[in-house]
Formats: C-alpha cells, structure tokens, sequence
C-alpha cells in the first residue's frame, strides 16, 4: 500500500527556474510603471481626518446625542 499523495514528498523545485520565473515578475512590473490611480493617491494632500471638530461631531452621534 502507497503512501497518501499529502504524505510524499514534493520534489525540490528548480533553482534557475524559480529565479527565471522572478526576474519575469520584476520586468513586467518594472515595464508597468504606476498606475495613474496610484499616482492621484500620492498626490492626495495628508490633511484627511485631521479635524477635531469633525471627530467630536461623530462621538456626539455615536453618543446618542443628535441635537
């Protein structure tokens, strides 16, 4: 009776292969660029969620005080 097919062991995979498969990767990435949606992002001013007004606004409602 054989071993269970999770009970054998994997052969090791190619050395030159994997970092063949790597270097692909890296190229296609690096040919890509940024996209312009990362691009807008980036551009974002850091100001966001910096208001303490609006921060006391939203612990009021989640209070249960809405007037």
């Amino acid at each position: 009776m054989s071993r269970h097919i999770m009970d054998q062991a994997r052969p090791e995979p190619n050395a030159t292969h994997a970092g063949e498969r790597l270097r692909c990767y890296v190229e296609i990435e690096r040919r890509s660029g940024m996209h312009p949606a990362i691009r807008a992002l980036h551009k974002r001013p850091a100001t966001r969620g910096t208001d303490p007004l609006r921060l006391e606004q939203f612990a009021r409602i989640e209070r249960g005080q809405l007037v």
